[in-house]
């Protein structure tokens, strides 16, 4: 994984963590699991930040280019639908799969993928 891969990750979580950090979230969600999502995103968030001070940004700031207009597509779905269930969960199957492609083409670097 470059360097510039891992601050896309890091990044990613960081979009992700301030999605979900919302106040308008379903209330239909399993709230335990809800917060034990958001407790892994988080924690995620704090493991990497020591690693992001000599990132590589060579190819970064066009990753970055295509994460500002892909949450910002989500954010504004979620907007538009006016943040109801229906519209959460197409963000929560979207984001899912998005964490699914994180794993398989980078589980041998991350941090909680190397723990025993």
């Amino acid at each position: 994984l470059s360097s510039s891969g891992a601050k896309v990750i890091y990044e990613t979580l960081k979009n992700i963590d301030t999605l979900f950090g919302a106040d308008d979230l379903p209330t239909k969600w399993d709230q335990r699991k809800l917060e034990n999502f958001q407790n892994i995103v988080y924690r995620q968030i704090e493991e990497r930040k020591c690693m992001m001070g000599s990132v590589d940004t060579s190819d970064y700031l066009i990753r970055a280019e295509g994460l500002n207009t892909y949450f910002g597509n989500i954010a504004g779905v979620l907007k538009e639908k006016n943040f109801s269930y229906c519209a959460w969960e197409v963000v929560r199957k979207e984001l899912l799969f998005t964490l699914q492609f994180i794993l398989e083409h980078n589980s041998d670097s991350l941090l909680w993928a190397n723990r025993t």
